[in-house]
């Protein structure tokens, strides 16, 4: 042996678990935005749901989700959690899609005029 290090030949198979050099701890940014537990026991559970049932003290029924406060979906920290029933959730998402509309219109209407009173070149 000439005391190099030999070279690593692949077999074709995918390092697992901390063996592969991506190893984040077994928790990953799946593509719907969210966090998500990806070894072990609680596989495929995301981690804000395991947050918002520490704080409540008990399991999620099926009815009820979880509202990120912020809006960032990687931020599962308790004080940015809130859990509601279904209704409650989409209410509030509605709400906030109706006043970014009316927040929209009104950024447009204003363009608008500002054109029409020649303020702005275009």
């Amino acid at each position: 042996m000439t005391g190099k290090t030999p070279k690593r030949v692949s077999t074709g198979r995918r390092q697992r678990g901390t063996k592969n050099g991506k190893w984040a701890g077994g928790v990953c940014c799946v593509t719907d935005g969210y966090l998500q537990i990806r070894a072990g026991p609680l596989r495929g559970v995301y981690v804000h749901h395991l947050v918002a049932e520490a704080m409540i003290g008990r399991p999620l029924t099926k009815g009820e989700e979880v509202h990120h406060l912020n809006g960032d979906r990687l931020d599962p920290r308790p004080a940015n959690l809130q859990v509601l029933t279904r209704a409650e959730h989409m209410a509030l998402h509605r709400d906030e899609d109706d006043r970014v509309q009316h927040a929209l219109e009104a950024v447009a209407d204003d363009v608008d005029d500002a054109a029409e009173a020649e303020e702005i070149p275009f």
